[in-house]
């Protein structure tokens, strides 16, 4: 009997923080279940998403801008559909909802890549 649900006719029923469901797919309730299942964006590993290449955060919920803004290193990426963005001083102008960056100094638009 698995430890964190019982069996039903030779199937796995997970408590509600426990699933059957992993990126190792061993089909039993010993991996712990993601937050919000990575928003369909990602994959759970034991309780931790693993976003496609397009997504990003916690629960995968964020689309990823170009090149992750300079690999991460060279500015802020923002999603205009979650974070505020109007909170932002020198925000570029944007006029859909799609992420994009914000470099730090001596890093140009649109992805952070050239000084």
């Amino acid at each position: 009997i698995p430890p964190n649900g019982v069996c039903v006719s030779g199937e796995c029923v997970c408590t509600d923080e426990y699933t059957v469901e992993n990126i190792k797919n061993e089909r039993d309730c010993s991996h712990r279940r993601c937050p919000l299942d990575c928003s369909g964006n990602g994959q759970c590993d034991d309780g931790t998403c693993v976003c496609d290449e397009d997504h990003r955060g916690e629960t995968c919920q964020m689309l990823r801008c170009k090149n992750d803004c300079g690999f991460g290193n060279n500015g802020d990426c923002y999603d205009p559909m979650i974070d505020d963005v109007y909170s932002i001083t020198d925000v570029p102008y944007w006029s859909d909802e799609t992420p994009f960056c914000v470099c730090n100094q001596g890093w140009t638009e649109p992805d952070c890549l050239n000084m």
